[in-house]
């Protein structure tokens, strides 16, 4: 049990109180005899009395001051310059008072950059500038902050600055939860408090609450949990400070990191309410991976597509390792977009991601009022492998194929909309410890958003083998044929030439350009009659083409036919 400095300091009174009153009886006695013998006397005793009472009456504050290093600290409180920090009294078996009942089980610490005032006949503190108060697990962290301790509130608001706006909004925490709010007012004992303008984050979903009470869960009982009851609040994963979007309730219960239960809501759009009505609901806000709905993260509006919503789907984890993402963009006027985005981890192995996207537009021709669609298409790999992951194989790079303008239509920004090259470059290669032979393969892709024109290589495969003696022998006496070296160089290579609208038509894949190399080296080197070295070598290339032309001459035309 501990006592507070207000208690602290009204025992330190009584007992000041007690020595001055048995010192002044004291000597009130001995004045009524020496009055009585001599008058002379009594003036003298009168004079020496004067001067000890006056010393004696200071001698219960320096005795507070210089016997307890723990009192000192706490009346530099009444120091506006200093920092306040406020502790509650250590335990102790000789304490010279009794503790009350009600003393904190915590130590209680408090902070002010500006200054502290306390007012010791309303048993209150005031800290002013980023002032922050700690018990236990809470912080508090606000321009203002007052404290009741005789009633255990502290009441929280911002402070103005120098034109007078507020800034230093209060700030919550209890280990299990934060907000900020404009107003906070919590009583640290009953763990009960009230809020005004709330604002939290649970995982990917804000909470914005006009008024709010909270209950903070206290006791051994590990199956107690923080309650929250909010009204006229919206949920929204929109990040403005004045959502664009959201679903708003009159009456929400929140249990932290685990659930939202309101009651009737509608969506609104613009501050402005919908007819998408609710009954009820019931918003899982548990902290993990874990299937659910993706709130859109965007709202959106034009003349050629109209009203809209971004970003709106489902996501699934697959295992450990591997999360998948549906969402969509769906407009008003019949266009529509779908994305599906995985990644996938494994610690020590690899990380990556793939991305595919299909835009739909429905166009209007303003000439005769007809439509048509416009269809766009974007494939994104990325894969990358850890060093440690395997001695003799590796395999990485990226892949940003798209088609129609895709990023410049669905992100319409300048990042996206200016850049006019992609490019990609994916490889894989293996390598065999007790073989002289390695392998590899590619892909590469450059691509002009201006003239919309693309090259492709792939597949891109190279087949090596180092230096081979084919006719050595394991000992004896080497003979000049052993000296024999047969290396080979084997290349396949396809490039595609296309527009990016016909990436996807057959006749892409009909005019590809396919062929292979192979390129064989053999040579040797010995002495010839003892005094001449004599190095013979050849070479064999051979290139395959998987596509011929034939042509004719027709003499009576005078012109080439296919």
């Amino acid at each position: 049990m501990k006592v507070n400095l207000f208690e602290e300091k009204a025992v330190s009174r009584l007992l000041d109180l007690w020595v001055k009153s048995a010192i002044k009886s004291f000597f009130s006695n001995v004045f009524d005899g020496l009055m009585l013998q001599n008058k002379r006397i009594y003036c003298l005793w009168t004079s020496i009395s004067l001067v000890f009472f006056f010393l004696i009456s200071l001698a219960p504050v320096t005795f507070a001051q210089t016997s307890d290093t723990l009192r000192s600290n706490l009346d530099s409180l009444l120091d506006q310059s200093d920092t306040s920090r406020l502790d509650s009294i250590p335990k102790s078996q000789n304490l010279p008072y009794v503790l009350s009942k009600d003393a904190l089980d915590a130590k209680v610490e408090r902070l002010s950059t500006d200054s502290s005032i306390a007012d010791i006949a309303g048993n209150k503190a005031f800290l002013y500038g980023n002032a922050k108060v700690s018990f236990q697990e809470i912080n508090l962290n606000a321009g203002v902050i007052e404290l009741d301790y005789e009633n255990d509130i502290i009441f929280a608001r911002p402070i103005p600055d120098s034109t007078g706006r507020l800034v230093n909004f209060p700030k919550f925490s209890d280990g299990t939860q934060e907000f900020t709010a404009d107003s906070i007012k919590y009583n640290y004992k009953s763990g009960k408090g009230k809020v005004y303008n709330m604002r939290t984050q649970q995982e990917d979903i804000y909470i914005i609450g006009t008024e709010t009470k909270f209950i903070r869960a206290q006791g051994p009982d590990t199956t107690l949990n923080d309650v929250v009851n909010t009204k006229s609040a919206i949920f929204t994963t929109c990040t403005a400070d004045e959502p664009h979007f959201g679903i708003r309730s009159n009456k929400v219960k929140i249990v932290p990191n685990k659930l939202a239960v309101i009651g009737p809501s509608n969506l609104e759009i613009m501050g402005i309410p919908t007819p998408a009505w609710f009954p009820f609901g019931f918003i899982p806000l548990k902290q993990g991976r874990r299937t659910g709905l993706i709130f859109p993260n965007d709202y959106e509006y034009s003349p050629q597509l109209g009203f809209g919503l971004r970003g709106v789907g489902w996501f699934f984890p697959i295992g450990d390792h591997l999360n998948l993402t549906l969402t969509s963009n769906i407009y008003l006027k019949g266009s529509y977009g779908l994305n599906v985005n995985s990644n996938y981890s494994k610690r020590y192995k690899y990380t990556g991601s793939l991305n595919l996207g299909f835009d739909s537009r429905k166009v209007e021709n303003t000439s005769d009022g007809t439509f048509s669609r416009s269809n766009a298409f974007s494939i994104r790999y990325s894969h990358r492998q850890d060093r440690r992951a395997h001695p003799t194989n590796t395999f990485g790079g990226s892949v940003n194929i798209q088609t129609n303008g895709f990023q410049g239509r669905v992100n319409n920004d300048a990042a996206n909309v200016l850049n006019s090259q992609l490019s990609s470059n994916l490889n894989f290669s293996k390598t065999w410890e007790d073989k002289p032979i390695s392998l590899s393969a590619g892909l590469n892709h450059t691509q002009n958003n201006q003239t919309r024109q693309m090259t492709i290589n792939f597949p891109n495969v190279r087949f090596l083998t180092q230096s081979i003696y084919p006719f050595k022998k394991p000992g004896g006496k080497e003979t000049w044929y052993e000296n024999t070296v047969i290396q080979y160089n084997g290349e396949l290579k396809n490039r595609i030439q296309t527009a990016d609208s016909l990436l996807f038509q057959s006749e892409t894949l009909e005019n590809a350009q396919l062929g292979v190399k192979h390129r064989v080296n053999l040579s040797n080197s010995f002495k010839f009659l003892k005094n001449f070295n004599f190095n013979p070598s050849a070479n064999y290339e051979e290139v395959w083409y998987m596509k011929s032309i034939d042509k004719n001459f027709d003499p009576t035309l005078d012109f080439v036919v296919d």
